[in-house]
């Protein structure tokens, strides 16, 4: 009448004793071999080089946009220095 159903992998499992578990799946080893010195190092090189990079491509990004940001207001005192006029920053002495 019915379809028999195809048995589950858990069903082909359960003939065997409490506590053993078969992976008919997995073959071979899962554990790669242990890297040789120079791989291990130059692993670890790439891992420091890639927070240095970023860390530095954004400090130089904030030296920059400070640098911009102050730009008019060096402009100011330039050009108050150079009338002959006493910087905000302290006397003139020429």
């Amino acid at each position: 009448m019915g379809r028999r159903r195809r048995p589950l992998a858990t069903d082909r499992n359960r003939s065997l004793p409490a506590g053993v578990v078969v992976f008919m799946e997995q073959g071979g080893s899962t554990m790669g071999e242990e890297p040789a010195g120079l791989d291990l190092l130059l692993g670890l090189l790439l891992m420091a080089a890639v927070p240095t990079v970023v860390g530095g491509a954004v400090i130089l990004s904030l030296v920059g946009l400070t640098m911009w940001a102050t730009a008019p207001l060096r402009r100011r005192r330039r050009a108050k220095a150079e009338d002959g006029r006493a910087p905000s920053g302290g006397p003139y002495d020429p």
